[in-house]
């Protein structure tokens, strides 16, 4: 915050300080904690003064530990216990500087149903056949294959049979067309078969029309991924490890099952260099059962001894793909993907797509951004914000922040700004209404803050968002296309209330929350890998010629256009949309935090990463290891005028292992602070204080 200076005479001035984030009592203790929380923005020291809202905004208490050692989370429990006796507290969050290389991957995708739009054939001609009923086949008859036509339930019509005559049928079949898939195609036959003699024991004639047809599938679903398997990993001195072999053959799967039913058992095969045997999962990617996916085998990297995990996961892509119709099952082969293993990278900050304008001619302005003010994973699944009550009119609209599990039919609001405007001379403009990530506007939100495009025409309005990026599934042993999102594009106004449902990203057509996780990063030399994105989702029916979008039901442009449709009430514009792509930056295969002496520069658990192309060295005395990770939570209370405490302490060090950072924060407490009364925690764990 900048300083109000007035001057009042020459040489002497008052100046206005910002005391926003001092202690409002004198004389009353102060703690700050630096620590790992479960979610919450990361290196920033934020004034908390009860619990209730510490959970808001750093989350609740957990018992994870690291392996069976320390505690992930003992900020939580010191800043609980604290809060009971006093309510001022400064608390900064940790997030990981690393990353991890995760490997390899492996897709589980789905085998496309025909199109009955792709069905074509050639005349059919009819012929009388000569059958020797023996077993289950039908050994002479002549131009067509009977074995196939009995598989396929189309053999004989017209005929009177007993279980005797044809072991398994118990009846007539009727005429149609069965397809079976073959390949990449689909070949079925429609048979009409009449007796034309007398059935004797085992042999009789028949006659009748046989047809040939072909079909292909729904291109836009097959090799849809549906699932994507990691390989768990160990640290063996520094050297990551996977516990399965890191080639196409590393997982395997037996399909059989699930061929023709896309909720059918399959089993998987983790196989290991290092291990002569092998490990089979058996699954399926039905959610009401004991064996579904990730109940069997996880869903992060170090929740289950398995030895495979679920990276991602979509049911309810999955269910929308099976009550169309438009897939027929799995795949009887997984994916294998070598370029997806690029997660080393610093924790990351989640945003949304673009929110857009109404169509202007033929093409919409990209408005704003949200960015989270939450860091991390859990970020990801913290909120989702609805634009609503949309006014072409007077060019005004509300933003609303909600918490992601909640309902459309029953919106949980945690926060509100109304009657916003893309005009910059307006009071309610919408950078000023809730803050920008820049600065130029005060941050008047607790979970959002805008980019703005500085572009924007000052008299749009939001009416949907660009898509969401996702990656290029180009595998070594076959290409799988990337998850999609299934927006609500329009109301059922017969069947729906207005105000109990939201255009866009909506519960009522399910929302995959995998979708919005972190998946690896891109750099120059490999950029293939991320040019892919979601279609965006537009209220206006028209807006496909500005862009890739799902679109609703009529024009959405003014308020002559509205007249009549769907969105006359204004209850019915509105869209919701999610922010994506936070990510804790910590390396998760590891069952400890280096930031133990030995990985400071220098050390040799440092140089080990180096090795590895686990850590960065940034300069002579930064690298990346989590040692520099608590260093610069660390300092973040390094500044007396910037955050008033006058005790400190930070769990998840202590003075045995972690020494070099508890003589970091002695020097810091010493020489920048010279306040404060320093707690450390000892290897047994007790708090020991330090008057500095």
């Amino acid at each position: 915050m900048p300083d109000n200076k007035t001057f009042v005479s020459p040489g002497v001035f008052t100046s206005e300080k910002d005391l926003t984030f001092v202690a409002q009592q004198v004389g009353v203790t102060t703690l700050g904690i630096v620590g790992e929380t479960l979610k919450g923005p990361a290196f920033e020291p934020i004034f908390i003064t009860d619990y209730e809202e510490y959970q808001a905004i750093f989350g609740g208490l957990s018992p994870k530990t690291f392996g069976n050692s320390k505690p992930k989370y003992e900020a939580s429990y010191i800043a609980k216990h604290y809060l009971n006796e006093s309510n001022q507290l400064f608390v900064t969050r940790i997030l990981g500087l690393t990353g991890y290389d995760a490997g390899h991957a492996w897709a589980v995708v789905a085998s496309a149903n025909y199109d009955p739009d792709t069905i074509s054939g050639g005349t059919g001609t009819t012929t009388t056949f000569t059958a020797d009923f023996t077993g289950t086949t039908y050994d002479n008859i002549t131009d067509v294959n009977a074995e196939y036509l009995y598989s396929l339930g189309l053999f004989p019509n017209g005929a009177t049979l007993t279980t005797s005559d044809v072991p398994g049928v118990t009846g007539d079949y009727p005429d149609g067309i069965v397809f079976t898939k073959v390949g990449s195609s689909f070949s079925g036959v429609s048979a009409t078969i009449t007796q034309t003699g007398t059935l004797t024991g085992t042999s009789g004639t028949v006659s009748g029309t046989v047809t040939t047809y072909t079909a292909t599938p729904y291109t836009e679903y097959e090799g849809k991924v549906i699932a994507m398997l990691r390989s768990r990993g160990d640290y063996v001195n520094d050297e990551l490890f996977f516990r399965v072999d890191q080639s196409v053959n590393g997982i395997v799967a037996d399909m059989s099952s699930a061929e023709t039913n896309p909720l059918g058992n399959f089993a998987l095969s983790a196989s290991s260099s290092g291990l002569t045997s092998t490990v089979i999962y058996d699954v399926s990617l039905d959610s009401t059962n004991r064996n579904y996916l990730p109940r069997v085998i996880g869903s992060t990297c170090n929740d289950k001894d398995t030895r495979i995990w679920v990276e991602e996961i979509y049911p309810n892509m999955l269910d929308d793909m099976i009550d169309g119709g438009y897939i027929l099952g799995l795949n009887t082969d997984l994916i294998h993907f070598t370029t997806f293993n690029n997660y080393q990278q610093s924790y990351q900050t989640p945003e949304t797509p673009w929110v857009v304008s109404e169509l202007r001619g033929n093409v919409v302005d990209k408005l704003f951004k949200f960015i989270s003010i939450s860091d991390g994973d859990a970020a990801n699944k913290e909120i989702k914000i609805s634009i609503q009550n949309i006014n072409p009119d007077n060019k005004t609209f509300d933003i609303v922040v909600r918490e992601f599990n909640d309902r459309d039919s029953r919106p949980s609001i945690i926060e509100r700004f109304a009657r916003c405007t893309m005009d910059p001379n307006e009071d309610n403009y919408v950078g000023q209404r809730v803050g920008t990530a820049d600065g130029e506007f005060e941050l008047r939100s607790r979970y959002i803050m805008l980019v703005l495009n500085p572009n924007a025409p000052i008299d749009s309005f939001p009416a949907g968002f660009e898509g969401y990026r996702v990656r290029d599934y180009v595998g070594t042993n076959g290409n799988a296309l990337a998850p999609d999102i299934d927006y609500k594009a329009s109301y059922d106004l017969t069947n729906e209330k207005l105000r109990k449902v939201y255009l866009g990203i909506s519960d009522v057509n399910g929302i995959d929350q995998n979708m919005f996780n972190y998946k690896g990063y891109t750099n120059d030399s490999n950029p293939s890998t991320w040019t892919a994105t979601t279609p965006g989702y537009h209220m206006d029916s028209g807006a496909t010629v500005a862009g890739d979008f799902v679109v609703g039901c009529c024009p959405f442009r003014d308020s002559a256009s509205i007249v009549d449709t769907d969105y006359e009430s204004i209850q019915a514009r509105k869209f919701t949309l999610v922010p994506y792509l936070g990510f804790d930056g910590w390396n998760c295969y590891r069952t400890t935090r280096t930031n133990t002496d030995r990985y400071k520069i220098g050390k040799s658990g440092f140089a080990s990463g180096l090795l590895f192309g686990e850590f960065e060295q940034i300069s002579n005395t930064e690298g990346t290891s989590d040692y520099y990770a608590y260093l610069t939570g660390i300092r973040t209370f390094e500044n007396p005028e910037s955050v008033n405490i006058n005790v400190f302490t930070t769990p998840g060090i202590d003075y045995v292992d972690n020494l070099d950072l508890v003589e970091e924060t002695i020097d810091m407490i010493e020489e920048e602070r010279a306040d404060s009364i320093y707690l450390l925690t000892s290897q047994t764990e007790q708090l020991v204080p330090l008057l500095m």
